[in-house]
């Protein structure tokens, strides 16, 4: 008799060690949401009339970010360096060069979280839409090569005949919006190598040139993301 009950206290025992394990398994991949600081770099292509190798400059992007859920998160990214713009007259090709700096708000969703559930995975797939500021300045280019255009047409100096009729000085603020994609290995848990890409509009003036429509660049970004806190706890 007292051997079944040693028997039975040990399988009792072994169960629970067994659903306790189990139990630990799960809650180690629940999903914790986090902070998140990421630095990327890259390059600017400004739609416009020439040739695409001619209108390419440098881009960088610094951006925190919160992971709400596996699949929603948020972030203020802060991209800015250069854009450049062209035309192409009779009289030949005109390039001018600005700087700017754009703080954005975006939403990113997780596609690889969303249709395949929250696992440890190599890599994820993701969309992102944004809203924010293009602040330009440093617009002199501009006012120099409208200067040229009206030269190299037989205008005297001083004349108001203006070729780029929306050229600005000083800093111009205006509202922007842009929408993309990205990519991210996870090289280990806490850091994420990735790739993105987005599409951004803003008003007409932006490159100086009245067209009737909305001006657009694409910025073609590589990173670095690093998390900050726990990515899964328990619960």
């Amino acid at each position: 008799m007292k051997l079944k009950r040693i028997v039975y206290a040990c399988l009792l025992a072994a169960g629970c060690l067994n659903a306790s394990a189990q139990a630990t398994t799960a809650t180690e991949d629940a999903f914790n949401a986090h902070w998140y600081v990421q630095a990327q770099g890259g390059a600017q292509y400004n739609v416009g009339e020439v040739k695409f190798g001619k209108l390419i400059t440098p881009n960088v992007q610094l951006a925190g970010g919160y992971q709400f859920t596996p699949v929603w998160g948020l972030r203020l990214a802060v991209n800015g360096w250069q854009s450049k713009a062209g035309s192409n007259l009779t009289t030949g090709k005109y390039y001018w060069k600005w700087n700017y700096v754009a703080p954005m708000v975006d939403v990113n969703c997780d596609l690889t979280n969303w249709i395949g559930g929250y696992k440890k995975r190599l890599c994820s797939v993701g969309l992102l839409v944004g809203l924010g500021a293009n602040i330009a300045f440093n617009n002199d280019e501009a006012n120099d090569v409208n200067s040229q255009m009206r030269l190299d047409h037989g205008f005297p100096a001083g004349s108001d005949v203006a070729y780029l009729r929306l050229k600005w000085d000083d800093t111009k603020a205006r509202f922007a919006g842009r929408a993309g994609a990205y990519l991210d290995f996870h090289v280990c848990p806490r850091v994420d190598l990735g790739i993105e890409v987005t599409a951004n509009t803003l008003t007409d003036s932006y490159n100086s040139k009245k067209a009737g429509n909305w001006d657009w660049y694409i910025n073609g970004l590589a990173g670095l993301r690093v998390t900050l806190g726990k990515l899964t706890k328990t619960v």
